[in-house]
């Protein structure tokens, strides 16, 4: 079996964990998507969502923050790290799961500020954990961090 086969067997078996619970991007045929909401933390506009890509099984499920502006480049990747530390800690703390940060791997267009995966492909989960992220980013909007719900 060729590795080509390996990864779409390995995807089939995973979309069979999802329950079609995520949504299909209508601009991006090989992602499957679930929105948490939309949200601005200090000029950058980002959602939290639930993901998983068929051509990249390996990856797992994973879920996070998803920035999406022209022009990251290296400078910008390092000042969208800087502002999300302690919201990265927090995280990790109230989760008791490592949440890791986009290094080093960016293109023009994409940064996720935060991601986690998902442990046995438990979607259950994952949409447990992003409730937990979305009442936490609703809080940030009245507090002493610069973030706006969309």
């Amino acid at each position: 079996m060729s590795n080509i086969d390996l990864k779409a067997q390995l995807a089939k078996q995973m979309l069979g964990y999802l329950h079609n619970e995520l949504i299909k991007d209508a601009n991006e045929p090989t992602l499957y998507r679930l929105s948490y909401g939309q949200y601005e933390v200090s000029s950058y506009k980002g959602e939290l969502l639930i993901e998983f890509d068929t051509q990249k099984p390996g990856y797992s499920i994973y879920y996070g923050f998803m920035i999406t502006k022209n022009g990251i480049d290296r400078n910008e990747a390092t000042k969208i790290n800087n502002i999300f530390v302690p919201i990265r800690q927090h995280l990790e703390f109230v989760l008791k799961k490592v949440v890791y940060l986009t290094d080093g791997i960016y293109n023009s267009r994409v940064y996720w500020a935060f991601w986690l995966r998902c442990n046995d492909f438990d979607i259950d989960s994952a949409k447990k954990h992003m409730e937990i992220i979305q009442d936490y980013f609703n809080q940030l909007t009245i507090s002493k961090y610069n973030v706006v719900k969309l």
